[in-house]
């Protein structure tokens, strides 16, 4: 794979990127507990693998060929929460309670950021490279980076609602293209998932690499490849 006339980087943030800090089980369970509620964490984690199957083809919009906005984006995730408290054993949530867990999840204490990505990001850059993160994600993302990342760490920031659609669409990775000015094949994509990552970016017509937080390997080939097209 030749990356000579890369001029483009644009990273997934949530599995890529950054990481969650705690299991969704013990955020829930905290924060639900100081609104009264009592959510077992075993029957979470016995419930969830379930109810995100299920509900993922909600999340991504299937039945509108994955188009959204920042305000569906919003509701998809209070729906989530409902879903899965009522598959717990708790029947109705305050909307008070929603609103604390939809907002923990906007700050940098929920996150940890992959550092081996970082440094590699910023050699990008030191190679002439523009990174971009882009995220199925809503507009939380934009919190996240102004707590995890110094300013002007990325060149843009796209989450869907405000791209008016989501991973795998090809509109997608369309819409980032005709922002940044750029096309299809000067851009790389890289993620953690190889169908909404990887497999939608090579559809569109982009370059991706698959990526591991765990796999320190990759990241090190990345940098080779990226050092020796740019060199």
């Amino acid at each position: 794979m030749s990356f000579s006339t890369l001029k483009a980087v644009v990273c997934d943030a949530d599995g890529t990127l950054f990481q969650l800090k705690d299991p969704l089980a013990t955020t829930y369970s905290e924060i639900l507990g100081e609104y009264g509620y009592r959510l077992d964490k075993e029957s979470f984690n016995t419930n969830i693998k379930r109810v995100w199957q299920d509900f993922e083809p909600e999340y991504l919009n299937e039945r509108e060929h994955h188009k959204t906005s920042p305000e569906r984006e919003r509701a998809v995730w209070y729906i989530f929460i409902d879903t899965i408290c009522k598959a717990c054993g708790i029947s109705e949530v305050t909307s008070d309670a929603k609103d604390a867990l939809y907002s923990y999840y906007a700050s940098g204490e929920s996150r940890s950021v992959c550092q081996e990505l970082q440094e590699l990001l910023v050699e990008a850059t030191d190679n002439g490279l523009a990174i971009y993160l882009a995220s199925n994600n809503d507009m939380r993302v934009h919190s996240l980076v102004q707590a995890l990342f110094p300013p002007d760490f990325f060149s843009g920031v796209f989450t869907a609602g405000e791209l008016g659609w989501k991973k795998p669409s090809p509109k997608f990775f369309k819409t980032i293209e005709d922002r940044i000015h750029l096309t299809p094949h000067e851009i790389l994509h890289m993620g953690n998932d190889k169908k909404l990552d990887i497999q939608a970016a090579e559809n569109a017509g982009w370059r991706a690499l698959h990526f591991s937080p765990s796999d320190l390997t990759e990241i090190k080939k990345i940098v080779r490849v990226l050092s020796e097209d740019k060199s």
